[in-house]
């Protein structure tokens, strides 16, 4: 089964707000996977924020983080990690 990505113009309130406030984050656009996660809002700003947190706020170097995205990508065959960070 797959979920429904869910487009803004089909977004209840909930979604929405969830979605305006993954672009107003440090990313500046919605994770990928958002439209996907928004058919339940509330893991959807849990999944955000602790990817922001672990991408953009943890103590470690920028370059470190990537590093570590890419190896950990690697470690699960995860290709779209991996095609999402190797350019970074």
């Amino acid at each position: 089964m797959r979920l429904k990505l869910i487009s803004p113009s089909e977004m209840n309130a909930d979604q929405k707000q969830t979605y305006d406030e993954s672009i107003a984050g440090k990313r500046g656009a919605p994770p990928p996977p958002m439209l996907a996660w928004l058919n339940s809002p509330e893991m959807a700003r849990h999944a955000t924020r602790l990817g922001g947190f672990l991408r953009f706020d943890t103590q470690f170097p920028a370059k470190l983080s990537e590093i570590a995205i890419l190896v950990t990508a690697r470690h699960w065959t995860s290709h779209y990690e991996w095609y999402a960070h190797k350019r970074l």
